[in-house]
């Protein structure tokens, strides 16, 4: 039995009717232990039954018409266009970005420290969801997302495009070696302005600001409305699950569909 429902919050930008974007927190659901609460990332340790209960909780909860289409999410640039694989069973299809132009299909990440980004479009009736921790962007899932979407309606959609960073962990609390980067700066030489180098520290280690490079990879892909990265992962612990504060964790969805 649940006792607390599950919750969210909403994307933090101007509110268009139709356009639904979110992300879970850890209350409700059914899972217990180093994953209490609710659980949505299959790819855990937690138990998979618990994580499909949650899942199903979720998806009640929200009222949505049609089942959410899960990701396997591998740190990769690899963009699903939702659109193909409306009636898809079997296994989750590798991805770590997905969008749709169909009313009621939900495009859905999960996260646990890396950036959730969603994107929408009232003009063109397009919405997104990007995983992007520091691996996807430097294979530039951020800028694939972009380009995907570009490729359908060309270049007058950055006009309309719309960006939301959720969730994920600060630069204050994102701390990392020099390997990590060097492959940011090999990536794209403007991300420099996101790492800090820590002083007083033995070895060399930096602070890096995973919200201010997507705000930057956007801005150089076109797109200038950009909203949210003010919820770190790691700070929040009552309200999200972090990776690098507990290592044994769940995940967070962050959600993004049509009515």
């Amino acid at each position: 039995m649940i006792k607390v429902a599950p919750s969210w919050i909403e994307a933090s930008w101007p509110k268009i009717p139709g356009f639904n974007a979110l992300t879970t927190l850890t209350a409700g659901g059914v899972s217990t232990g180093s994953f209490k609460g609710l659980n949505l990332g299959i790819n855990t340790e937690d138990a998979a039954s618990s994580v499909i209960a949650n899942r199903q909780i979720l998806q009640n909860a929200l009222h949505l018409t049609r089942p959410i289409v899960w990701i396997t999410q591998k740190h990769t640039n690899l963009v699903l266009n939702l659109d193909k694989v409306i009636n898809f069973v079997g296994a989750a299809p590798i991805a770590d970005a997905v969008f749709t132009g169909l009313k009621h299909s939900v495009c859905a990440v999960v996260t646990a420290d890396c950036m959730p980004i969603l994107l929408r479009s009232p003009k063109y009736h397009l919405v997104a969801a990007v995983h992007a921790g520091w691996r996807g962007v430097v294979n530039g899932v951020i800028d694939n997302t972009i380009n995907a979407l570009l490729k359908l309606t060309g270049s007058a959609l950055l006009d309309d495009l719309e960006a939301w960073i959720g969730p994920s962990i600060s630069a204050t609390a994102f701390e990392t070696g020099c390997d990590v980067v060097q492959k940011l700066l090999a990536k794209n030489a403007s991300l420099i302005n996101c790492c800090k180098q820590k002083t007083n520290a033995s070895m060399q280690k930096y602070y890096v600001d995973l919200p201010m490079a997507a705000r930057l990879i956007l801005k150089q892909c076109g797109v200038s409305k950009v909203y949210g990265g003010d919820h770190c992962t790691f700070m929040e612990k009552e309200r999200f699950y972090s990776y690098r504060r507990n290592n044994q964790t769940g995940r967070m969805a962050s959600l993004i569909w049509m009515d």
